[in-house]
């Protein structure tokens, strides 16, 4: 499948470069804790990767290890805050 493909190239990448933004290490953004700045680094992630690729919510929670939902629900955050 394409998006699976497309999935695993795009997520290492914008993991680093997020964990570089936000000076956090990408086991921290992979992570269950929620100390600043990770949950704002992790929505932005979430954002690159949906943005990035064709990948699915099922998809996109699975390789972060979250909930369909609390991905979905962290998309729609930073669309919220850019709009």
């Amino acid at each position: 499948m394409a998006t699976t493909y497309q999935l695993s190239l795009v997520f290492p990448a914008a993991l680093k470069i997020v964990a570089k933004h936000f000076d956090c290490s990408e086991t921290a953004l992979l992570g269950r804790s929620r100390s600043v700045p990770l949950p704002e680094a992790r929505r932005l992630l979430i954002y690159l990767v949906f943005d990035l690729t064709p990948a699915h919510t099922n998809e996109v929670a699975y390789v972060l290890g979250r909930d369909r939902t609390t991905v979905a629900n962290a998309y729609l955050r930073v669309l919220r805050e850019v709009m």
